[in-house]
Parts: C-alpha cells; structure tokens; sequence
C-alpha cells in the first residue's frame, strides 16, 4: 500500500472530474469562468479535501510503512504530525463546499506552500542522500511541485474570467 500513492492520487482527481461532470451536467453553466469554478470545486473537495484526510490517516496509522517507502527512518513522530496537517488541509478543501472565494484562496495558499515545501524536502532528500524512495522521488515529488501551481492557476484563471465576462462573484449553487 505505501509504494501506491500514486494511485490513490488518480484514484481521486478521476472521482473528482467524475463529480465535476455530474454537476456540470445537472446545472449547464455557459461562462468559461462557472466551468473553471466548478472544476476548482471539485478539486479542492476531493483532491484536496478527501485525500488528505485519507493521506493523513495513512500517515498516522501506518506511520512506519510510509517513512520507509519515504526512504526515511521507522517510529518517527513526524509521520503523526505530517498526518495531522494533511486532515487540516482536507478538512480545509471539504469545507470549501460551503464557504467560497477568498476562503478557496486561501485553502489553496496554505496547502500549496505544504506540498511545495515538502517536495523541496524530497528533493533536498534526493540531492544529500540520494534517497530514491517511490514515495520520495517517484510520482509523489511531481504533484508536490506541480499541483500547488495548477491550483493558483486555476483560481486565477477564474478571477480574470469573471473580470472579463462582468460575473458576480459566485456560481449559483
């Protein structure tokens, strides 16, 4: 189970564009900006909110598997606080459910700078010990680097989109 992160990484952004599809079938939104909006929602709710709470489960609770397939040293209590942060953060991406906007960027803005911060980690890992771990440099390394600016992006796109097309702030629910 360690070694399969990644999947559980695809695992979630296809049960994310999965609920991103429904709901864009159910509400048929014609500006650009509502379908990035929609898109972002189910992100931060499934992508976000769901896997790191299961990520941080994991963490927590199979904490000496995943340190090794980190690359990383056994009974540690970093696992049991990285496990905490990662349920803050879905906790975060679940919630944006209900509140909206700038609470989003927010959400965004905290977990971006843990996944980015944790995969310059991986890299300082890389680099000093050469560890080459699957879930050190293997997929996990790319999405910590990668998916922080997708989601910036992705928020930003929506902002200049509702400037451009003179939308109120929200998507009708």
């Amino acid at each position: 189970m360690p070694g399969s992160s990644a999947l559980f990484q695809v695992f979630f952004l296809l049960l994310s564009l999965i609920l991103f599809c429904i709901h864009y079938i159910r509400i048929r939104p014609a500006r650009g900006s509502d379908i990035i909006y929609l898109f972002l929602l189910w992100q931060l709710v499934i992508s976000v909110g769901i896997a790191s709470v299961w990520a941080g489960l994991v963490h927590i609770f199979m904490g000496p598997e995943i340190a090794l397939s980190i690359g990383w040293p056994p009974d540690n209590p970093f696992q049991t606080e990285v496990g905490i942060a990662n349920i803050s953060f879905g906790i975060l991406g679940i919630i944006c459910l209900k509140f909206r906007d700038t609470f989003w960027l927010a959400t965004i803005l905290g977990y971006g700078i843990f996944l980015f911060g944790a995969g310059i980690v991986h890299i300082d890992q890389i680099i000093t010990k050469q560890d080459l771990a699957i879930n050190n440099a293997g997929p996990i390394l790319y999405s910590d680097l990668i998916y922080p600016v997708i989601l910036v992006a992705l928020y930003g796109l929506i902002q200049y989109l509702r400037r451009r097309e003179h939308t109120p702030p929200e998507l009708s629910r």
